[in-house]
């Protein structure tokens, strides 16, 4: 299932900004995007993940501000670098070798940060110690936590509608073997009438003769191929299966997607056995049924 959640915490010195989202997958996969220096949280945040959800790809990005004034230091390696290529550049060029300070300082790696490995040093708390409450990192799993609330019930607010759906599904498919199965019951009658009519205008051209017994022993010949009472009978079983399913608080995509791929084969059944025109349109509709429902199982947890 698809979902959306994000959440910010905000202190004198530092802003976390945590934003979830998650798409379709048959399996969990965790993609995280945060600082160089929050690698050492990835495992803690995937724990924290899998207990929202167990399907699908999840993607959070964390982003991490300090609130306080930026710090910078001056590189004078590379200062007294770029100052003794210039002056010599000058010289060679007959130039006043007058190489200002701020000159220098515009040119790269000449003022540097010092924020790098700030955030990791004040998440990480010393040895046997525990995090202050106003460190980084539990801001930052805080946020996260909140993030993969709002995500699951984003989620449950669309499984709900995907519930809906199915069980709506579901009883297009009870229908059609209903009609089905009514008309089974009359599919033989009707079939031994048109046999009978059949040969006896075939017998009108041809001397030959066909008894009761042949006319009868064809059409219970017919009838047994067209027999699909044992495939309706289980197909409602599985529909029963799938109603428990839906009701049930547990993760259930796998499960519909066996129960589905059962139906199918049913449904397939069904199609290839029937000889009669009038079971085409049921027989293709309950086999479209059955498969938007595979499909939507597998947006489920």
């Amino acid at each position: 299932m698809t979902g959306y959640g994000e959440a910010q915490v905000k202190s004198r010195t530092f802003r976390v900004s945590v934003t979830a989202k998650s798409v379709n997958n048959r399996n969990f996969k965790l993609n995280l995007t945060a600082p160089e220096e929050l690698n050492f949280l990835s495992a803690e945040i995937e724990r924290a993940a899998r207990k929202f959800l167990s399907r699908g790809t999840l993607y959070i990005q964390i982003e991490c501000e300090s609130q306080a004034a930026p710090l910078f230091a001056i590189d004078a390696k590379i200062l007294s670098s770029y100052y003794s290529q210039l002056t010599a550049l000058k010289r060679r060029l007959g130039l006043a070798p007058d190489v200002s300070v701020e000159l220098l300082a515009l040119l790269p790696g000449s003022v540097r940060s010092q924020e790098k490995g700030v955030l990791r040093q004040a998440a990480t708390p010393p040895s046997g110690k525990t995090l202050r409450q106003d460190s980084p990192v539990r801001a930052i799993l805080s946020a996260s936590e909140r993030a993969l609330e709002k995500l699951s019930k984003s989620r449950e607010e669309e499984g709900a509608k995907i519930e809906e759906d199915i069980s709506r599904r579901a009883k297009s498919i009870r229908e059609a073997l209903a009609r089905i199965e009514k008309r089974q019951k009359n599919f033989l009658k009707d079939y031994s009438r048109r046999l009978a009519e059949r040969v006896k205008e075939i017998l009108q051209s041809m001397p030959a003769k066909v008894s009761v017994r042949d006319l009868a022993r064809e059409s219970a010949l017919v009838a047994q191929r067209q027999d699909v009472s044992e495939e309706i009978e289980r197909l409602r079983i599985h529909l029963a299966q799938l109603s428990i399913a839906l009701k049930s608080h547990q993760p259930v995509g796998r499960r519909l997607e066996f129960i589905t791929q059962e139906m199918l084969r049913e449904a397939n059944t069904i199609s290839n056995k029937s000889i009669d025109p009038q079971l085409v349109v049921p027989t293709l509709d309950m086999k479209s049924q059955v498969d938007r429902i595979r499909e939507q199982a597998q947006n489920l947890e």
